[in-house]
């Protein structure tokens, strides 16, 4: 795969990814929704990062060989992170505060 592809894919992820996050927290969800939300955003960013490791080499006619090495430290990174918050979307869902509902009140009654 020609390197400029790789960092194009790269850059498209990014963009991408960020994009979305921007959108997440814009909306008005719960902190629960967004965390588990972001963590599997991310956690998709890190397969596509995963997907672009390896060696890329390219030849050229006036220069020898060249290789590209992409490794997968930011995939990892990406799936660690990922990993945190999802499990925070759903220790935030699990121990946070319940959420009480309110009854409507009722009018005055006329009782004997």
């Amino acid at each position: 795969m020609d390197p400029a592809a790789v960092y194009f894919t790269l850059f498209v992820a990014s963009a991408i990814l960020l994009g979305f996050v921007m959108l997440v927290l814009w909306l008005r969800l719960a902190l629960e929704t967004r965390l588990i939300v972001l963590g599997i955003a991310v956690g998709v960013a890190g397969v596509w990062y995963g997907s672009l490791t390896g060696t890329v080499t390219t030849r050229t006619q006036n220069r020898p060989d060249v290789a590209l090495q992409i490794t997968g430290d930011a995939a990892h990174g990406f799936m660690k992170l990922a990993a945190f918050l999802v499990l925070g979307g759903i220790a935030a869902a699990l121990l946070g505060p319940a959420r009480v509902t309110e009854t409507p009140t009722e009018g005055a009654r006329n009782v004997p």
